[in-house]
């Protein structure tokens, strides 16, 4: 359980929030979030991520980092997963704790479940992280926590044999880690500390309601700690930028350096707004978000298809949609244009299936582009629909299932319908399940991942990735012999089919099954089969499902009959190459699919 996700996700049912004091509701959901989170602050305060309590009898996660690492002060595995010191992991307890109470009116947990405790133990945690590196007489001044990791990144450990880089009192809290999980350059993290204050104002006036003994002077704590954070932020924290004028530094350290950036994961500068800890109208916040979304920010990732705030985490070219959606909350823009162009970016680049969006909306898009009369099939309408809308006159779609025999039936009937042949099969469509050995290189291991797949996550990998190519072949390849002009076949694979990834054991193999699809016997004179194999492709079929490898793309063209046809620069190998995280050399399709039409 880590502390900030699982605040996160509990967060997302806030709308639906109701009083209630009955079991399996969302309000008893959210009393048990705030109940094991603050039991979890309890035992390890420092630490960010938890094992499973022991009441639920779920086996114990395996971090392969303990032994790496060397944590002070040290935490029981049997309690606590890792220990990344990150501030905003307490910030977003804080949080919870706060949106319950302010949409219940609910004191019961706060008083109930040794909530007041816990802040205690917050507030002692965060005050040992408020001391400055060096004592008065010049000596080490004691840390509340220590880290130092064995690792070949950076950003998985921190300098000073664990105590990070120096820093001067400020009135802030030092974080050794980002929420990103990275190390902080100067350990004055900003956005954490916005957090930080403005949710420990709200839960004070929690605190001053409940009954405790020691209400009264936790509450004058909270709110003096808020207050010293805030003026630590605007005496610390803004510094003048040659373009955009006074503007918040994402990192400082109060001897005058500063690191200017923002990054995609939350807290971030560009949120500050969406957390309330400033006005939407604020000038300061408003030249740091348009620092941050320009190109005066390191991680600004821009591009033909995202232009997003990233980070160091996944590293340079790799925007994320998660910046999107808070430049959309933080708008100040009446008209509502930026907003729809920001979503209208999510829509196109973050769904993988079909011709309605991701690879095959690129696919598709580029086969008009070069002159193909296209039928796009999606079972997703909206995104089918939209897709065409780019070229209306060359484009056609059909709602319909690829797993399903009887669409493939309908889908070459409207083809043929619509443009009188069919001379290019494109089989785009693919799924796959959740990865349990995702985070291997992170230091999670699970024991058993391929035997965990069910039979349902079996059936629905092999059902979308195999059997839809075997109906598509069926249903193509007899017109493609009547038509006796040729054709080509391409079935998108993946380098999975040849170099397996850990943890995806059954996808794998319904690759290596469309590798090995359709003999080229079947096909008439004139045809071309090509089998283009990709890994870690940017759409969420696998998202970060695969640990880090060294990456290739390649195709297959088994028994070809014929030579290879002329390279097109702007050919659909080029659109996937430039949707791949690691692109290598464009890979090209047969001309022959230009001036026909495509399914």
């Amino acid at each position: 359980m880590w502390l900030r996700d699982s605040a996160n996700q509990i967060l997302s049912y806030l709308p639906i929030l109701q009083p209630s004091q009955e079991n399996h509701t969302i309000a008893a959901l959210f009393r048990g979030v705030i109940n094991l989170q603050s039991r979890y602050i309890k035992i390890s305060p420092y630490c960010h991520a938890f094992q499973p309590p022991q009441e639920s009898h779920l086996r114990l996660g395996v971090n392969l980092a303990y032994h790496r690492n060397k944590v002070k002060p040290a935490y029981d595995r049997k309690y606590t997963f890792d220990c990344k010191w990150e501030l905003d992991s307490l910030a977003s307890f804080l949080q919870l704790s706060s949106e319950y109470y302010n949409s219940t009116g609910d004191l019961g947990p706060f008083v109930k479940y040794r909530w007041v405790e816990t802040i205690g133990v917050i507030l002692d945690a965060v005050e040992a992280m408020r001391t400055p590196t060096y004592t008065l007489d010049g000596h080490i001044a004691p840390s509340g926590y220590t880290m130092t990791g064995y690792t070949d990144r950076a950003t998985e450990t921190t300098s000073n044999d664990g105590l990070g880089n120096p820093v001067k009192y400020t009135g802030m809290i030092r974080s050794t880690f980002r929420p990103s999980d990275d190390a902080t350059i100067h350990q004055f993290l900003i956005p954490s500390n916005m957090m930080f204050a403005r949710y420990l104002e709200a839960t004070s006036t929690i605190m001053s309601k409940t009954n405790a003994v020691q209400a009264h002077n936790l509450t004058i704590r909270m709110r003096t700690m808020a207050s010293e954070i805030r003026t630590g932020i605007t005496k610390y924290g803004i510094v003048h930028h040659s373009l955009f004028g006074p503007i918040f530094a994402y990192e400082v350290d109060g001897y005058g350096s500063h690191n200017l950036m923002d990054d995609a994961n939350l807290p971030s500068l560009l949120s500050a707004a969406a957390m309330g800890y400033v006005s939407p109208h604020d000038e300061v916040h408003l030249n740091t978000r348009l620092f941050a979304l320009s190109e005066a920010n390191p991680y600004w990732m821009h591009g033909d298809t995202l232009d997003a705030i990233g980070g160091p985490h996944l590293g340079p070219t790799k925007g994320w949609p998660l910046a999107s959606i808070v430049r959309i909350m933080t708008s100040t823009d009446n008209s509502g244009e930026e907003a729809r162009e920001e979503i209208r970016t999510i829509l196109n680049t973050t769904d993988g299936l079909g011709g309605g969006s991701g690879f095959g909306a690129g696919i598709a898009k580029t086969f008009a582009e070069q002159g193909a009369k296209v039928l796009v099939a999606d079972i997703n309408e909206a995104g089918g629909t939209r897709t065409v809308e780019s070229s209306p006159d060359r484009m056609k779609f059909h709602l319909a299932d690829v797993a399903k025999q009887e669409d493939w039936k309908s889908l070459v009937s409207a083809t043929e319908t619509a443009f009188g042949r069919i001379d290019c099969l494109v089989n785009n469509a693919g799924t796959t399940y959740r990865n349990k050995c995702a985070e291997l290189n992170s230091g999670f291991q699970s024991r058993k991942p391929t035997l965990e797949v069910t039979e349902a996550d079996f059936d629905k990998c092999f059902t979308v990735n195999v059997k839809s190519v075997f109906f598509g072949i069926q249903a193509v390849v007899p017109r493609l012999q009547e038509q006796k002009t040729g054709g080509s076949i391409i079935n998108i694979a993946s380098i999975g089919a040849t170099r397996p990834r850990p943890g995806l054991v059954w996808y794998n193999s319904s690759k290596g099954a469309v590798l090995n699809q359709l003999p080229m016997a079947l096909l008439p004179p004139n045809s071309l089969l090509h089998t283009p194999k990709f890994s870690l492709l940017t759409t969420p079929i696998l998202g970060n499902q695969i640990p880090r490898r060294g990456i290739r793309s390649s195709t297959s063209n088994p028994r070809q009959r014929h030579p290879p046809p002329p390279i097109r620069r702007d050919s659909t190998f080029r659109v996937l190459r430039r949707n791949a995280r690691y692109p290598r050399q464009p890979l090209q399709i047969s001309e022959q699919c230009a001036p026909g039409t495509a399914v």
